[in-house]
């Protein structure tokens, strides 16, 4: 799609494309190079494949170079250049060209931490400027930050056009529905114990304020004592907490089929976490089961609680004085 809009391929079916502006496509960046040529001759090249005149190149060589952090090897042939000097030259170029529309592919995963920061102030400076940017990621951070409209595409298939909000709840919400099924098919090697009893599965509820936490249990083997631990942990597997039916006095049947906990999340911010379980007997470092996550939710974005003015994980209830 990405090519019929650059005008590289031309649609042999469906609809008539019309694209309004000059196009620049950020697509294969340094296809166009002659790796037999140093840096500086392929700027030119490159360059003059993209509109630009040779006194503009000149005028903006040093500023290209500069950019692309390549001063020391800029008179070395491109072929012995890494892949990452290359795409870092392409992009300081291609960023010179004057267009309406830029079409960027993944382009933010180009270089270092710092070099990607300069290539997200790049694509600020062209959004301030009031251009066109046709952005394409799998980031849905870097989506939410620069996106107000959203085109997701599944398989080909249109499955959302919209608001940037809805696009993300949507698709966050398709890939919780699929690592649900994934988790429920398939049984996860991250799992100890002796295994008298067992989790056999994990359903998450978000209602209202409450999250809703069911395990279903299997009994192999009769026990004496049965305890529970839920422990909750965010995307990147950092705990959030944990609690046990031992810490609080709750006592449990020794052939409990099922054991479910509502826990009120009002001060936790929006994201994925995943759950695991302990059940155990009268000590949990001698479990009978214990699995990792075995249980996800999504906690959606809350107009009230805004995850980019809060940082962690739970939003503190709290007051100020100035005296």
């Amino acid at each position: 799609m990405l090519k019929l809009i650059a005008g590289i391929y031309d649609p042999d079916k469906g609809s008539t494309l019309e694209v309004q502006g000059r196009v620049i496509p950020f697509l294969e960046l340094g296809v166009g190079f002659n790796t037999d040529l140093t840096g500086s001759e392929n700027i030119y090249l490159n360059g003059t494949i993209l509109g630009m005149t040779r006194e503009f190149l000149e005028n903006k060589f040093d500023e290209i170079v500069s950019f692309a952090e390549l001063e020391e090897f800029i008179d070395e042939p491109v072929k012995n250049y890494s892949s990452g000097m290359m795409l870092k030259l392409a992009f300081s170029i291609a960023i010179q060209a004057e267009a309406d529309i830029y079409i960027l592919d993944e382009i933010l995963a180009v270089g270092d931490a710092l070099f990607q920061q300069k290539s997200k102030d790049v694509i600020n400076k062209f959004i301030a400027a009031g251009k066109t940017v046709l952005f394409v990621s799998h980031d849905i951070g870097s989506i939410q930050k620069y996106c107000n409209k959203v085109l997701w595409l599944t398989k080909g298939n249109v499955s959302f056009f919209g608001e940037t909000d809805d696009a993300v709840a949507m698709y966050n919400q398709s890939l919780l529905e699929a690592e649900k099924k994934n988790m429920k098919q398939n049984q996860d090697p991250n799992q100890v114990g002796s295994l008298e009893v067992m989790v056999d599965n994990v359903d998450v509820e978000v209602k209202d304020d409450n999250i809703i936490i069911k395990a279903n249990l299997k009994h192999n083997k009769a026990v004496d004592n049965l305890n529970m631990n839920f422990g909750i942990y965010t995307e990147e597997y950092d705990p959030v907490t944990a609690f046990r039916t031992s810490d609080e006095g709750v006592e449990l049947k020794n052939d409990t089929k099922t054991i479910t906990a509502i826990v009120k999340r009002s001060n936790l911010l929006p994201g994925k976490y995943y759950i695991n379980t302990a059940l155990y007997g009268n000590k949990e470092s001698e479990p009978f089961h214990w699995k990792r996550k075995i249980g996800v939710f999504m906690l959606k974005k809350d107009k009230s609680v805004s995850k980019k003015k809060i940082r962690g994980v739970i939003n503190l209830e709290h007051s100020w004085l100035n005296e």
